[in-house]
């Protein structure tokens, strides 16, 4: 299996999207693949990198114009949290590039019910971007099996997308001395794009009300 492929195909829609972005953030697997690729792509980009959902939410609002999201909201105990989290600190006409793993993902193996359940259809992920008023969502899909000559590359792999507790391989998918494995890759982009207030409403920021107890950070 190849992580970066994947995420090539991902990172092919920057040539549809006019876009000079200052400060982006990754945020998932193939990090370094992605990084890569950007310094090539952008003059003297800010990159930043986070692992966690929890550094996501000490980042400043409004102050990323890229994130890349790369393999990895199917392992979030919430995706709409996440996402919603990601509308917050891009900048206006910022933009979300993203893939993860569909339901039809690991159909050969006898699947953990409790792990697979934020596999979900690409549709879902669109509806819950556009909730969050995200413009110009565009999600499509592209099945890929993969073959293995042992079960332990097999498994290797599935353990490089942070999945550990998928059961046992079904045989009867097997083919001949090779394994098989589906993966169902749901890809998305969208872009931020603030609603103007009514005429008849005044806009006052949400943090004029509350005083927050920890200054926000810049993603560092």
């Amino acid at each position: 299996m190849s992580i970066s492929a994947i995420t090539d195909t991902l990172l092919e829609r920057l040539d549809l999207i006019r876009i000079d972005p200052a400060v982006i953030l990754i945020y998932g697997n193939d990090v370094d693949h992605i990084d890569q690729y950007l310094k090539r792509r952008y003059l003297n980009p800010s990159i930043k990198t986070i692992t966690c959902l929890e550094k996501i939410k000490s980042c400043e609002d409004h102050s990323i114009d890229l994130i890349i999201s790369s393999l990895t909201l199917q392992l979030e105990e919430n995706i709409k949290i996440i996402l919603q989290e990601f509308f917050r600190i891009l900048k206006k006409n910022g933009l979300l590039l993203l893939t993860t793993l569909g339901p039809d993902s690991f159909s050969e193996l006898k699947k953990n019910s409790e792990e697979m359940k934020n596999f979900v259809d690409m549709h879902h992920i669109g509806d819950w971007l556009k909730e969050f008023y995200f413009k110009d969502v565009v999600m499509d899909m592209q099945k890929i099996i993969f073959s293995y000559d042992s079960l332990s590359l097999l498994s290797q792999d599935v353990g490089s997308l942070g999945l550990r507790n998928l059961n046992t391989y079904d045989p009867k998918f097997k083919a001949g001395d090779h394994y098989l494995l589906t993966l169902e890759i749901i890809y998305g982009h969208a872009l931020k794009i603030e609603l103007p207030p009514k005429q008849d409403e005044i806009a006052i920021p949400v943090q004029n009300f509350f005083k927050r107890e920890k200054k926000a950070e810049k993603c560092d």
